[in-house]
């Protein structure tokens, strides 16, 4: 992997990646429980399905994780410019206090 990729990997904290998929997930089920609780009777688990309109789920998760990535950039950068990302700070190396 090239220097430049993991910057890029590092900067974008996958770990907190999760904060964006969790929510994403359960909004889902949560949409999936009402399709077939509202329903009488209980449609098929396909038919259900295709009442939540999997492109709009499609679009959701990748648009929460650009969004949880962007927010991880922002953060770096503007806690690099108030100065508090410095050599003392404890927790894991950031990219913009690292260089």
């Amino acid at each position: 992997m090239s220097k430049a990729v993991h910057g890029w990997l590092q900067a974008a904290r996958p770990r907190t990646l999760t904060a964006a998929v969790v929510p994403t997930f359960v909004g889902t089920a949560l949409a999936l429980h009402s399709t077939f609780g509202s329903a009488s009777p209980r449609p098929a688990f396909s038919e259900a399905w295709s009442r939540l309109h999997l492109a709009y789920i499609g679009g959701a998760l990748p648009a929460a994780l650009l969004i949880q990535v962007g927010t991880n950039l922002v953060n770096d950068a503007l806690d690099f410019r108030r100065g508090a990302d410095t050599a003392e700070r404890k927790g894991p190396v950031r990219v913009t206090q690292a260089g």
